[in-house]
């Protein structure tokens, strides 16, 4: 049964805030590991067990050494512990762009996401399936359907219940409701706004979703590639009464929904940055809004920060017991030439050095 507050109301007040950025004064170091996919990969799905176990499902893939891209059907285990990157399940297509949450007991849920091209739908098409992934036995099986489009769409977990919080560019501006136990969906609202990208954080402290995200520009600012975008943050205090708040950052981000990890009372947006501040994490303070860039040594290995424009579309978790941020795959978009690169790296940011978040 859902909860009867489990519900978002409309805006009801806009405060505009302009918070000053500093930059730590600590520099972090990226470490690549032993592991590596094998292709490059991006829009991918992430979930963490809270132990060893690391799953990346489905993503956009590229051969390495070439350009050739295609669309993953695998489910892959990374193991913190032993440091190994494993297949250990399937969908029964090819899919990237959903959102995944897991239930605590060993369950894995993957909503919507984009499936392969099909000539008779001019393109792409979306899934408006619910899959259920259970790793003891490796099974992927269908059990739901969501109500409208949802890519690239952020959730979060409250209770027994997935709240996915649609309304990015590619997506339809709906929130939805999933029972991870009786897998019944309701919709609740339509968002207040749409965004071009946007992700999402729980902030367990005040019981309530923080939302990140860019707006929509107009045309005929479309010539502006690399102008600051507004993040708003939406949160609802127990899906019940909310605020708006436009915090503007010193960057820009993009291909941000599985890049945000949260450390106690801070939320790390992992990559995605422009101009100029790829060797940069945001740290945004989720009860002050104060926003720190810090410093990330090596953050894309083997790269020429000089000639990348944009590393972004990243999967990241936080491992708590080790204090670490692990991102896997990633793109990278270059000055030099217009095609775009995809990475199959893991890598961790060992939040040590900050000392208590």
């Amino acid at each position: 049964m859902f909860s009867s507050n489990l519900f978002i109301l409309l805006a009801t007040s806009l405060v505009l805030a302009n918070f000053p950025s500093v930059v730590h004064s600590q520099t972090l170091e990226a470490v690549l590991t032993s592991s590596k996919f094998p292709y490059g990969l991006t829009f991918t799905g992430i979930a963490y067990d809270g132990d060893d176990s690391i799953y990346i499902f489905g993503g956009l893939y590229q051969e390495y050494n070439s350009t050739t891209t295609g669309i993953s059907d695998q489910i892959y285990r990374y193991s913190v512990v032993s440091d190994t990157l494993t297949p250990v399940g399937q969908f029964p297509n090819p899919i990237y762009g959903g959102s995944v949450e897991h239930d605590g007991n060993g369950n894995y849920f993957y909503f919507g996401g984009n499936l392969p091209y099909d000539p008779d739908q001019s393109g792409s098409t979306y899934s408006l399936k619910i899959f259920k992934f259970t790793p003891s036995d490796g099974q992927v099986v269908q059990v739901g359907t969501i109500l409208r489009y949802l890519f690239r769409s952020p959730c979060i977990r409250y209770n027994n219940t997935v709240v996915i919080l649609g309304s990015s560019y590619y997506s339809d501006p709906a929130v939805f409701a999933f029972d991870m136990e009786t897998h019944q969906v309701k919709w609740l609202r339509d968002m207040p706004q749409r965004y071009m990208d946007h992700t999402a954080v729980w902030d367990e402290a005040e019981n309530r979703a923080v939302v990140f995200g860019y707006k929509h520009r107009p045309a005929s600012k479309s010539a502006e590639p690399n102008a600051v975008e507004p993040f708003t943050l939406y949160k609802p205090t127990g899906f019940g009464d909310n605020e708006v708040v436009d915090v503007i950052l010193p960057f820009s981000f993009t291909g941000l929904t599985q890049a945000t990890a949260v450390v106690g009372r801070a939320a790390y947006v992992i990559g995605s940055q422009r101009p100029s501040t790829s060797n940069y994490i945001a740290r945004v303070n989720l009860e002050t809004l104060e926003v720190e860039r810090i410093y990330v040594e090596n953050f894309i290995p083997y790269y020429d920060l000089s000639d990348v424009d944009l590393f972004y579309i990243i999967s990241a978790v936080y491992v708590e017991k080790l204090n670490r941020i692990y991102y896997f795959g990633g793109r990278l978009q270059f000055y030099s030439f217009k095609h775009t690169q995809y990475i199959g790296d893991v890598a961790y940011i060992d939040l040590a050095p900050l000392g208590q978040n």
